[in-house]
């Protein structure tokens, strides 16, 4: 499964909006593949003052099972803004390291599966 902060594939996708396209949240592309319990990390910038929203959505083949948040951030929120999206904002003031990470599950044909998906935050 490939990650794209912008585009969809044909797998299952996470878009970060403004990822590519604003200065406030920037990170790389990258593959997670829930069928084969995988997990990758993430390194992202955001800048202080702004916020980098992930929305979950399902590709050509996968049908969702769940997504669950298994670590809050410390210097930041993250909730829950729609049944696939969420919003990370860092506490006021802050900068410097902070992380969050999601646990999503999936079938794709009959297998089932989970990735972690752990995003580490530079807040500049």
């Amino acid at each position: 499964m490939r990650f794209r902060p912008i585009a969809t594939l044909a797998f299952l996708v996470v878009l970060a909006s403004g990822s590519t396209t604003r200065a406030d949240c920037t990170y790389k592309s990258f593959d997670f593949h829930p069928e084969k319990n995988d997990g990758v990390v993430v390194d992202s910038i955001v800048n202080a003052g702004s916020s980098c929203t992930h929305n979950f959505t399902e590709g050509p083949g996968y049908k969702f099972t769940g997504i669950t948040l298994e670590r809050e951030p410390e210097n930041g929120k993250l909730v829950r803004a729609g049944a696939n999206r969420f919003v990370y904002t860092p506490n006021k003031g802050f900068t410097g390291k902070d992380a969050y990470l999601f646990k999503i599950c999936a079938i794709k044909g009959a297998q089932p599966g989970c990735s972690t998906v752990a995003f580490v935050v530079e807040v500049r």
